[in-house]
């Protein structure tokens, strides 16, 4: 365990063949989970230069979007690992945030094949969800938040228009 330039925990974890962790991987999980994968997480990073000196120089991950609320400002840049498809979303400017906020830029992100078909299903698990929308990145998101403020959003797999900012690089 390290932690980045921002002071975030940041964990190396190997299944090792044949370990009990690896004999385990997934068989205590439900089938009725919303999501079978989470594909991205979220942090608030305060000096972009320093959290890719650490992220993309020294762990090897690399740009694939960046994007912001408006059409001249950067606020997010995705940073694809090296050895898959998943990233980590640095959400910048963020400045003395309040609880709520820290809850919405500290997130994880659950793929799904379907985002209408995962309102449906959270909604009939009783959640009150807000409606899903078509982020900044042109896919298909749903916000749901715990007790706590902390958000974990239901994305789609592809882009359905096309994103702020620049292209989604791989995709």
């Amino acid at each position: 365990m390290v932690k980045d330039p921002d002071g975030h925990s940041v964990e190396f974890v190997e299944y090792l063949p044949g370990s009990l962790h690896r004999k385990s991987f997934g068989k205590f999980l439900p089938d009725t989970r919303t999501s079978q994968h989470m594909i991205h997480v979220g942090v608030t990073v305060h000096d972009r230069a320093a959290a890719d000196r650490f992220y993309k120089d020294i762990l090897g991950f690399r740009s694939i979007w960046y994007g912001g609320m408006t059409d001249d400002s950067v606020d997010w840049v995705d940073m694809r690992v090296p050895e898959g498809a998943d990233w980590l979303e640095y959400m910048l400017n963020v400045r003395n945030p309040s609880p709520r906020t820290l809850g919405v830029m500290h997130h994880l992100a659950l793929g799904v094949p379907n985002v209408a078909a995962a309102y449906k299903e959270v909604v009939g698990r009783g959640y009150k969800a807000g409606q899903p929308i078509i982020g900044r990145d042109g896919k298909w998101q749903l916000s749901l938040y715990d007790p706590d403020y902390t958000r974990a959003e239901l994305m789609g797999p592809k882009p359905v228009r096309k994103p702020c900012g620049s292209p989604i690089l791989g995709e």
